[in-house]
C-alpha cells in the first residue's frame, strides 16, 4: 500500500494518511480488420485502459486552497471504435471514425465551502475560484461517457501540394454526479492545411485551425462557455546555403462568442 503522512493542525508534528488499498488493473486492446481491394478498410477496436490518481491528487493541500483524497480510485476506460477509410479519388483518402467510450470512477475537482480553505486576510481559496472558504477536490464522480465522430481527408491531387482536413465532433456527459461537469474540450474542432512545394527545395504551410462548445469553469465553480476561437497561419522555409535555411511566419487569431 501506499504510505503518506500528514501535518498535525497544530503544524508541530505528522500523522499518517490513511492507507491506500493496491489496485491492479489490466488493459487489453483488440481490433478486427476487414481489407477489401477496392471497398476500402474497416475496422473495429475495442480498449481497456486506466488512469491512476497522482500523488498530487490524492495528499496534496495546494497551498491551502484544496483537501487531499488519498482514497481516491483510479479511472478505467472502456472505448469502442469503428473506423472506415477508403480511396475516393486519384491520390485522395477519406476515412470516418465513430467513438464511443465509458470512463468510470471519472476523477474531476469539485469545489465547495468549507472553513478549511479560507484563506488568508479574507482572499479567495479555492485556487482564486470563489469567495474565501472556498474548496476544491479530486474526487470519483461516476461514469463519464464520450462519444463522437471524426472525418479526415488527405488530397495529394494536386502537383507540389498536399492538403489534409480533419474535423471531430465530440460529447460528453457525466452520469451520477451533479458537483462536476464536462470541461475543457471543444463539442466541434476543424483544421484543415496546405502544404506547397516551392522552387529552390522550399516549403510553404497555410493552416486554418477552428473550434466551438468549450465549457470552462467560472470563478465561483459554474459552467461557463468559453469563446470559440479561429486561427490562420502561414508559413515559408528555404534554404539559403548548404545547412541554413530561412524560416518566416504569420498567425492570425479570431475569437468571438457565438462562433
Amino acid at each position: 500500500p501506499l504510505a503518506a503522512q500528514d501535518l498535525t493542525a497544530d503544524r508541530l508534528g505528522v500523522t499518517p494518511f490513511p492507507l491506500a488499498e493496491p489496485v491492479w488493473t489490466v488493459n487489453p486492446v483488440g481490433a478486427v480488420t476487414f481489407v477489401g481491394a477496392s471497398a476500402g478498410t474497416l475496422s473495429v477496436t475495442a480498449t481497456r485502459k486506466s488512469r491512476f490518481p497522482t500523488i498530487k491528487d490524492r495528499y496534496s493541500y495546494r497551498a491551502g486552497r484544496a483537501l487531499p483524497n488519498p482514497q481516491l480510485k483510479p479511472e478505467r476506460a472502456l472505448t469502442w471504435t469503428a473506423a472506415y477509410s477508403r480511396e475516393m479519388a486519384p491520390r485522395t483518402a477519406v476515412q470516418v471514425e465513430w467513438y464511443r467510450s465509458d470512463v468510470t470512477d471519472e476523477i474531476e475537482n469539485i469545489f465547495f465551502l468549507s472553513p478549511l480553505c479560507a484563506a488568508a486576510g479574507g482572499g479567495g481559496g479555492g485556487g482564486g475560484r470563489g469567495a474565501a472558504g472556498t474548496c476544491q477536490q479530486a474526487v470519483n464522480v461516476g461514469v463519464e461517457r464520450h462519444h463522437g465522430v471524426s472525418l479526415t481527408l488527405r488530397s495529394t491531387a494536386l502537383p507540389h501540394v498536399t492538403v489534409d482536413a480533419n474535423y471531430s465532433f465530440l460529447r460528453r456527459r457525466i452520469d451520477g454526479s451533479t458537483a462536476a461537469f464536462p470541461q475543457g474540450t471543444p463539442t466541434h474542432k476543424s483544421l484543415a492545411s496546405a502544404t506547397i512545394s516551392l522552387p529552390r527545395r522550399g516549403a510553404g504551410v497555410v493552416a486554418i485551425r477552428h473550434q466551438r462548445g468549450i465549457v470552462a469553469m467560472s470563478d465561483n465553480g459554474l459552467p461557463l462557455p468559453a469563446a470559440s476561437f479561429m486561427t490562420v497561419d502561414a508559413g515559408a522555409t528555404m534554404p539559403v546555403r548548404s545547412g541554413v535555411r530561412s524560416e518566416e511566419h504569420t498567425s492570425e487569431l479570431q475569437s468571438r462568442f457565438g462562433i
